[in-house]
């Protein structure tokens, strides 16, 4: 049997509240983390979007991230907008 690997939900919430809050910290994080890094999948797909939002220069604020998810059809997939919202 395999050890469980450590994990933290809130954490999670963390890194993509702070991507989402300031511009400067969602580069470095872009550059440094990946979607795979996530324990729980649904922040995975939110940093994946966001990641892919920063490299195209968009804005990332949870509007616009929303709108990003829902373009891509996975905001249902991740929790709908309260789920977005509730990261910020």
């Amino acid at each position: 049997m395999t050890t469980p690997v450590p994990h933290s939900i809130d954490a999670e919430k963390i890194v993509l509240g702070s991507m989402m809050l300031d511009p400067h910290v969602a580069r470095q994080y872009a550059q440094d983390l990946f979607p795979e890094m996530f324990w729980f999948k649904p922040h995975g797909i939110v940093f994946d979007v966001v990641r892919d939002m920063v490299i195209e220069n968009k804005p990332i604020e949870p509007p616009a991230v929303t709108m990003e998810l829902h373009n891509r059809n996975l905001l249902e997939t991740v929790g709908g907008m309260g789920f977005v919202t509730a990261l910020s």
